[in-house]
């Protein structure tokens, strides 16, 4: 029986009992106190009717003396389930061995995982686990650390495959520890250390051939720990570095784990994609540059880790790539099988990413970046969007062809609050916010009305006729041209940014075609930081490059795109009205 279906069954006896997170803890709970048992086929016939007995009966048969086992109890306890229920969870587990039993703890350990957002076992990922082992197939070589190593599965998997001769596996929690022993011992893996390492502990014991960095994402309140603060300072002050903003975590322990790879070793680590380009990690990424640490980067679907739309990457790194000028970029964006609610890849997709990364050539699924490139870039490393300048005709950097850039006026909601009114005909102010910018690139119609009384303090937020408007912030990139209205002034808000162009060398409605093709979109997404929320600096705006045509190129472009906008405002109109008719269709005489 595998081990989905067992879980299936589990869920079924438990559901509606409690939530689902904490349903969740309890069947991971009965898990490892099963890997305890002695026989659990006494568990079939056995007729317990207090809970007390039960507990007794369970103490009775398991080394209570080990914390794994102690804890399941004791958090067992803590659930006030009946009896009936907590003994069927024990009996859908009863003839099932432990290698299944195992296997179901990493599945509902992830579960339970990503649905407190607090821990992300990524070593429990079956495909990204069969595609970090066939990368280690290819080199080989005698020692695997794997940091963090969660319950060993992925120890487990890369010793079945025979990837290296001795195994050495870290985790920062302590039962996960103990799984990771147990199914080592399980599998008769003889060579293995598993042991449990505070985060970013310096380890100065060994040197590995190859290296899986697989420590977890978001972990802000780490910082606040003493021993993390000092040995984050440790670390900037060994490699010089001047920044001292807090990296992500997932950069750092990358950086403290290069001292762990050999001269000819290779690292493979997950990281959110902010860390390619923020600007915290920045001083990290030039040093793994500088160094000629990186090979290459494979950025990954979105939805490859379950339960988060975060962006990610794998980043592999290598000490012996002294003469290698380039970086290898390996396009998965069509390499994976999307399911419901995750992506993965499937064999087949393994071995396509798997020959693109022995493969030197470019071709649809590779391209090499210079280091020179990257340094361009300030050692920015979200290559999705390298090489799009090159497809620019006439290129010029925005500010040659601007008045001003300026952001908005950075107003607090309360202070909104107090300003707004309904009495239009009072005012000749309105306020335009992120909402008034329509996604199909226009202005609303219904800004809101303020009442203004400190007039130049506003003064220097106000639009005119032709400045074009892009979010600063948001979860899309929206951008509309202002067309000044009678007597009416329109304050900008901080949320977006005024590009006032000098209309003698650039048309407002052509750039806007520009930014919103698909040459100007990857150009745009060149500036972008952030994942979730895209965020435009000011700064970056003015650097950026647009392709400048000639004015009469300009004008043809931007007369068809404001005619087009036109139409389109005029089709939504028509249909928000027979949206409004079906309303009215019903009648009841």
């Amino acid at each position: 029986m595998e081990a989905n279906e067992i879980l299936n069954k589990a869920n079924y006896i438990i559901r509606g009992s409690v939530d689902s997170t904490t349903a969740k803890e309890i069947i991971l709970d009965i898990l490892i106190i099963m890997l305890g048992l002695e026989k659990k086929d006494l568990m079939v016939d056995i007729t317990i009717e207090e809970k007390q007995d039960f507990y007794m009966f369970l103490e009775n048969r398991i080394n209570v003396q080990k914390d794994i086992y102690y804890n399941a109890i004791t958090s067992l306890k803590r659930q006030d389930l009946p009896l009936h229920i907590i003994m069927g969870l024990f009996r859908v587990f009863c003839e099932v061995d432990n290698d299944v039993l195992l296997e179901c703890i990493d599945i509902v350990d992830v579960e339970i995982n990503f649905s407190k957002r607090k821990d992300f076992a990524f070593t429990n990922i079956q495909c990204l686990n069969e595609l970090v082992l066939s990368i280690f197939e290819y080199h080989n070589g005698n020692v695997l650390f794997n940091a963090d190593c969660n319950s060993g599965l992925f120890i487990t998997q890369a010793y079945k495959k025979n990837v290296a001769k001795e195994y050495i596996g870290y985790s920062y929690n302590n039962d996960m520890v103990e799984l990771a022993k147990y199914r080592a011992e399980l599998n008769g893996i003889d060579k293995v250390v598993i042991d449990k390492q505070p985060f970013l502990y310096p380890i100065t014991n060994f040197v590995a051939d190859m290296i899986y960095l697989t420590y977890p994402f978001g972990l802000k309140q780490i910082y606040q720990e003493p021993y993390i603060v000092e040995q984050l300072n440790k670390l900037f002050y060994m490699h010089g570095f001047t920044n001292r903003r807090k990296p992500s975590f997932n950069m750092l322990c990358l950086l403290n784990a290069i001292d762990n790879m050999k001269d000819n070793g290779i690292l493979v680590t997950l990281i959110t994609d902010g860390g390619l380009f923020n600007s915290n990690d920045q001083e990290i990424r030039k040093y793994i540059v500088e160094q000629n640490y990186l090979d290459t980067i494979i950025p990954l679907p979105v939805g490859i880790i379950p339960g988060t739309q975060i962006r990610t990457s794998l980043i592999i790194l290598k000490k012996n790539n002294r003469s290698n000028q380039k970086i290898k970029v390996i396009d998965t964006s069509k390499t994976f099988v999307k399911q419901r609610r995750y992506s993965e890849f499937s064999k087949e997709n393994i071995k396509q990413i798997l020959a693109a990364y022995r493969n030197k050539e470019i071709n649809d699924y590779v391209k090499f970046i210079t280091i020179d490139e990257i340094r361009d870039r300030d050692y920015s490393l979200d290559f999705r969007y390298y090489g799009a300048n090159k497809s620019v005709v006439n290129p010029t950097k925005l500010n040659n062809v601007t008045e001003s850039i300026f952001r908005g006026y950075q107003i607090k909601a309360s202070e909104l609050d107090e300003i707004v009114t309904k009495n239009v005909e009072d005012t000749n102010y309105r306020i335009m916010t992120v909402a008034d910018i329509q996604p199909e690139g226009y202005i609303s119609d219904n800004l809101q009305a303020v009442t203004i009384t400190d007039r130049r303090k506003f003064s220097k937020y106000c639009l005119e006729e032709g400045d074009l408007v892009i979010t600063a912030k948001n979860t899309s990139v929206k951008m509309a041209v202002y067309n000044e209205r009678s007597d009416i002034k329109t304050i900008l808000s901080g949320n977006l940014i005024c590009i006032r162009l000098d209309k003698e060398k650039c048309n407002p409605y052509y750039l806007q075609a520009f930014l919103n093709s698909d040459i100007g979109q990857e150009t745009l997404n060149e500036i972008q930081t952030g994942t979730a929320i895209k965020v435009i600096s000011q700064n970056k705006l003015e650097t950026m490059i647009i392709s400048l045509l000639d004015k009469e190129k300009q004008k043809i472009i931007a007369e068809d795109y404001q005619r087009t906008l036109i139409e389109i405002q005029k089709l939504q109109a028509e249909c928000e009205k027979k949206k409004n008719c079906l309303k009215k269709i019903y009648r009841f005489n």
